[in-house]
């Protein structure tokens, strides 16, 4: 990314925090999410993964990211197979359908789920049960070690503090290979006003609503994302895009790989 981009950047940032106000709550809620507490109820907790996948199917547009920056690009390179780390595995939902996207194309997808949670690593586990090509871990991001072509995430960044968001840019500099494609939460009060009504009738019974309007207010404006990255070294190699409905990406090329992707900024610009 050149100068220019760096420029719009900046003009983009200034929109945003004059947006800022009803509809751009100006600061993200850190009150703990129910489903953070590791003594909440397990049968609420296995329900809350189960409706996540739908809501991953259809709201949280990770298919859409996916498939252009990371299964179309390596088929672009001429790859037939790709590893992949996928940061908070959740229900392990989105690497199964990530493998079988790219056994469709020709692209073998090899997958490493890492969660701290037990009981999410538990459920992938479950999901990804005789899934060629998938392993599910307990860790942190911030304790592995390894190398990936792709470090993924979906909903996991509004679960940590701005120095953690800068702390995993960093350490994914030297887990990562070819490309970061993080998925979140845009903090809106439209969005908090569609989820809780999709919530009513498609999360009953669980810490879905709960949490899911709560993570909502977790989540980040495009120039806060912007401005983490301004900290780390990805600051002249990484976007940040948003998609609706309310969802809000970082998209990176790794400094350090042999054959520099095109510019993320121009291919993102096509998304919708």
């Amino acid at each position: 990314m050149d100068e220019r981009d760096h420029a719009a950047n900046r003009r983009g940032a200034t929109r945003d925090t004059a947006r800022s106000g009803f509809w751009y709550p100006r600061t993200r809620r850190t009150t703990p999410e129910r489903m953070d507490d590791p003594s909440c109820d397990p049968e609420l907790v296995k329900r809350t993964f189960r409706q996540l996948a739908v809501v991953n199917r259809l709201l949280s547009r990770v298919r859409t990211l996916l498939l252009r920056f990371v299964i179309r690009d390596a088929i672009e390179r001429g790859v037939t197979e790709i590893t992949v780390l996928d940061v908070g595995a959740g229900g392990g939902d989105v690497a199964r359908w990530l493998v079988d996207a790219g056994a469709r194309r020709g692209l073998r997808v090899r997958v490493t789920c890492v969660d701290p949670d037990p009981r999410a690593v538990a459920l992938a586990a479950e999901r990804l049960r005789g899934v060629d090509g998938c392993e599910v871990t307990l860790a942190s991001v911030f304790d592995v070690r390894g190398r990936w072509d792709y470090v993924i995430s979906n909903h996991v960044l509004h679960h940590l503090s701005d120095d953690q968001i800068v702390e995993m840019l960093d350490h994914s500099l030297s887990i990562c290979s070819r490309r970061i494609v993080w998925n979140d939460l845009l903090r809106s009060r439209l969005s908090v006003i569609g989820f809780a009504a999709f919530s009513t009738v498609m999360m009953r019974r669980s810490y879905g609503r709960e949490d899911g309007l709560l993570s909502i207010l977790r989540g980040f404006r495009p120039s806060e994302l912007e401005a983490l990255i301004d900290r780390t070294e990805w600051h002249t190699h990484a976007c940040v895009g948003r998609l609706p409905p309310g969802r809000v990406y970082i998209v990176g090329d790794t400094p350090r790989h042999d054959h520099p992707a095109p510019s993320v900024r121009a291919s993102s610009r096509s998304i919708r």
